[in-house]
């Protein structure tokens, strides 16, 4: 607002008041008063020059501290990635995360040391990059390794390429999956640009004779005999039989070739047949002969575009699989899509029961659904989610269990639903992954400064 002049008036601004001008000046109480206007402009200067430095450093001080917290680490991730959401989270993972602030790099690398579930009803399947390890526990909680199965092929293959001045991560299993006797994995290592890699396959027989049979070339030959061009092609890529030569008998690896699209993210071995999801919607379903020889390939699409496959579950009529989205397909016999069970927040994990229903847990919410009776009202579980993203789910035969935070885990009992909580002394770790080694016996990986630690827990 403009400020009217009157003649012999002088108006303060600090005071917003009119001054009397006496005999060609001010008076002493005006000369007084702009002393201590001019005195107070001063100090709140001062005062708001201190509190945005205050508030300058404070936030280049915890910045500086996270840096140097992880400077040691290396890794593909870095804090400016975090902060701008490259961490390539899911939307509701990410909304939710944002509750908590900072997503801390330890939380992003626990894959690289993980235990993967029972092998055999009394032994359990761990790795360590790209070794796997059959280990076993006695009644006193003792761990021993019975196996540890490394991948010499692909071991040599990425010193070769470091030597050769290479920039690239160390070859992590990220896919591995069991039915007892034939074990599926996809391992993987990366460029310094992350987005670039090259990706593995190793597809073996376990027994107690001859111990450990590598089947992977009974794939390759199988999929170089593929008619159909386009399928052939995807696999050559994916399965990365591109970068092999292949003898009549044994391969080795010696092409280079970095890719940045397709990648196989999930897989399921169950009633000899071996099925391959991808993170671009499609999938692959194999049959194979009680001796590992593959016959047969089905290529079937859940969703076009950029779905990751994340679980695939098959029982006698249907096969269900969850990706990146907050939806769950049922395919039938054919791999079509007859169904789409939608849960607002994100499937996270899943289980289907023999009588229909499908227990769905999300990032804030669990419910079962009856996918015979698409009209039925789905039915909530009481859970409460402590801020934390990384949720485990372990499903038997009469409950389910799923951690609520890293020293809490709920369990539901699927007769009634009802639920209790188990409390766990975690110290300061961070809880990975548990799995149920027999009645009432439990093995916990635990994560402390980058070491795992595996404890037994009773119930």
């Amino acid at each position: 607002m403009a400020i009217m002049e009157i003649p012999g008036y002088y108006y303060d601004e600090i005071k917003k008041k009119y001054f009397k001008i006496t005999n060609g000046g001010v008076s002493s109480q005006y000369h007084n008063n702009i002393i201590q206007a001019k005195k107070r402009r001063i100090e709140h200067d001062i005062e708001t020059k201190t509190i945005n430095s205050d508030i300058k450093s404070t936030k280049n001080t915890r910045t500086i501290k996270e840096i140097q917290k992880w400077r040691h680490y290396a890794s593909p991730y870095n804090l400016q990635k975090l902060r701008l959401g490259f961490c390539k989270l899911d939307k509701s993972t990410y909304d939710f995360e944002m509750m908590r602030g900072w997503h801390y790099l330890k939380t992003l690398k626990y894959e690289d040391n993980k235990i993967w579930g029972k092998f055999k009803d009394k032994y359990f399947i761990s790795t360590d990059g790209c070794v796997m390890n059959i280990s076993a526990v006695d009644g006193l909680g003792t761990f021993s390794t019975c196996a540890r199965c490394d991948e010499l092929k692909i071991t040599n293959y990425h010193q070769q390429l470091t030597n050769e001045g290479f920039m690239i991560f160390e070859p992590t299993i990220e896919v591995l999956v069991t039915n007892g006797k034939f074990v599926f994995k996809y391992i993987t290592f990366s460029a310094c640009d992350t987005d670039m890699f090259m990706g593995f396959f190793k597809f073996e027989r376990y027994d107690p004779k001859t111990r450990k049979q590598d089947l992977s070339l009974n794939l390759i030959q199988y999929v170089k005999t593929i008619n159909d061009r386009r399928i052939k092609g995807e696999l050559m890529s994916i399965l990365g039989i591109g970068l092999m030569k292949i003898d009549s008998d044994d391969f080795h690896y010696a092409n280079v070739e970095f890719k940045n699209n397709c990648r196989i993210t999930s897989a399921l071995i169950q009633d000899n047949q071996l099925i391959l999801g991808t993170n671009r919607g499609d999938g692959y379903l194999f049959d194979f002969t009680n001796s590992g020889k593959f016959y047969k390939c089905k290529r079937f699409t859940v969703r076009k575009g950029l779905y990751s496959i994340k679980k695939i579950v098959k029982n006698d009529r249907n096969t269900f699989i969850s990706g990146s989205t907050s939806k769950l397909f049922v395919l039938d016999s054919n791999m079509h899509i007859s169904m789409v069970i939608t849960h607002d927040d994100g499937v996270k994990d899943f289980h289907v029961r023999a009588n229909s229903d499908i227990i769905i847990v999300g990032l804030k919410s669990i419910k079962v659904y009856n996918y015979n009776d698409p009209q039925s009202q789905p039915v909530a579980i009481k859970y409460f989610n402590d801020n934390i993203t990384h949720q485990i789910s372990l499903f038997e035969e009469n409950y389910f269990m799923v951690n609520q935070s890293h020293n809490e885990i709920l369990v539901v009992h699927y007769s009634d639903y009802n639920t209790f909580s188990l409390t766990l002394v975690n110290r300061g770790r961070y809880l990975v992954n548990f799995i149920n080694l027999s009645s009432g016996i439990y093995i916990l990986h635990w994560d402390c400064d980058g070491k795992s630690i595996y404890e037994m827990y009773k119930i």
